[in-house]
């Protein structure tokens, strides 16, 4: 069996299990910043983390949206060792942002989840799509 044949479906099943966590905390994001704040907090603190917990969310799912366009248009899609660091990548975050969810973990820990499950294979997708652009000069 081909490694196309067994990386690219599961590059894009790991990425949708990944995307669909992310999605997860959305609801249960005041768990997560309830858990960072003090016992006695004000309206103010609540929104400024609660703030912070989103744009990570946010900045999260434009990397999905760059990720699914660079898979879907083929530039990165073939790509074999490139969808095993994504496929590394985003099981591991997968995993990651369901035990933040289930233990209801401080909400800056997503940063660094963001950081090292999304930024990085969002930073290897825009060299991989830049990459190519450059060698076909498709652009």
């Amino acid at each position: 069996m081909a490694a196309g044949q067994v990386l690219i479906p599961f590059r894009f099943m790991s990425m949708v299990g990944h995307f669909i966590a992310c999605l997860m905390v959305f609801w249960t994001r005041g768990d997560n910043v309830r858990a960072g704040l003090p016992l006695r907090y004000t309206p103010a603190q609540y929104e400024g983390a609660e703030a912070s917990l989103v744009v990570a969310l946010s900045l999260t799912m434009v990397i999905f949206l760059l990720e699914l366009f660079g898979f879907w248009s083929g530039l990165t899609t073939f790509a074999h060792g490139h969808n095993f660091m994504h496929v590394l990548f985003h099981v591991a975050g997968c995993i990651a942002v369901c035990v933040f969810i289930i233990e209801g973990s401080h909400y800056v820990l997503y940063w660094f989840y963001f950081a090292l499950f999304s930024a990085v294979p969002g930073v290897l997708e825009i060299s991989r799509i830049t990459s190519v652009a450059l060698v076909r000069k498709q652009w």
